[in-house]
């Protein structure tokens, strides 16, 4: 039974519960809604909150293995009813990056939790700023230069492999990268690759649940609070997804990054 008034002294000292799931309900809503629209970008904000209520970054990364599963199983059904899938460039990445985030879950655990914290908001603050620094003129085009055909395997396992790596190392995070590498790399439609992005996502964080769970580093009280409000509001992204642009929004999250990049970093100075 969840206490209300109780003071929590681990993880985040004198908030108490309350607030503590009040911040993680607020997560997953926002994670939700840009985890529709905008793909596995929405895992930043679930990344710097919990990192700002000071949660181990170990459980962090578990945590976000457990929601970019549950939430790519609701985004990818609606973004496969608008044929904004392509199967099988996702599963040519997908599957090898499901064995390599066993291995890069093995390398994370040789890095200090510190260096593994810090590793992640330098990654979440240069996000922020590819995000605002994206002219309107270089969004449209690549919206509009997208191949219609499916690369070649080589590229496509190649880039599951290191996406696997380095979700491995991050959690759910790492998938962040997937849908920038299809649509600058491979040239994928914009939408076309935040679709397929979410179902890689998805079937790269299986292996990473299972092991965080394994390792007893998954706190299941708090990924079921950010799951009662990260899946409807996943389910109502996806259905804005394909009716507003996601200029807009990638441009708020960019801002937002860019602040809170600064803030957990002085955090870990401390």
């Amino acid at each position: 039974m969840i206490s209300l008034t109780s003071v929590r002294t681990n993880p985040i000292g004198t908030l108490t519960d309350f607030w503590l799931y009040a911040i993680l309900a607020a997560t997953g809503l926002a994670t939700g809604i840009l985890t529709g629209v905008t793909g596995a970008s929405g895992m930043s904000v679930l990344i710097s909150m919990l990192l700002l209520a000071k949660i181990p970054i170990r459980e962090v990364i578990g945590l976000t293995f457990v929601i970019t599963l549950v939430n790519a199983m609701i985004a990818s059904g609606f973004y496969w009813r608008h044929g904004r899938v392509d199967v099988r460039s996702g599963g040519f990445v997908a599957l090898p990056a499901m064995a390599s985030v066993l291995v890069g879950n093995l390398f994370s655990q040789t890095i200090k939790s510190n260096a593994l914290t810090m590793v992640m908001v330098i990654s979440l603050f240069a996000i922020g700023i590819k995000f605002l620094l994206a002219t309107e003129e270089k969004i449209e085009s690549d919206a509009n230069s997208g191949s219609s055909s499916s690369p070649d395997a080589f590229p496509l396992v190649f880039l599951g492999v290191i996406s696997g790596l380095v979700m491995g190392v991050m959690g759910g995070g790492g998938a962040m990268f997937i849908g920038i590498a299809l649509i600058v790399l491979l040239k994928f439609e914009t939408k076309t690759a935040i679709g397929t992005s979410i179902l890689i996502m998805g079937l790269a964080a299986i292996p990473g649940v299972v092991s965080h769970w394994r390792g007893g580093t998954l706190q299941w009280n708090y990924a079921l609070v950010i799951l009662s409000c990260s899946i409807p509001a996943t389910a109502c992204g996806s259905w804005l997804a394909n009716r507003i642009s996601a200029r807009n929004v990638k441009r708020l999250l960019g801002c937002y990054l860019v602040v809170i990049a600064p803030i957990l970093l002085y955090r870990i100075v401390l």
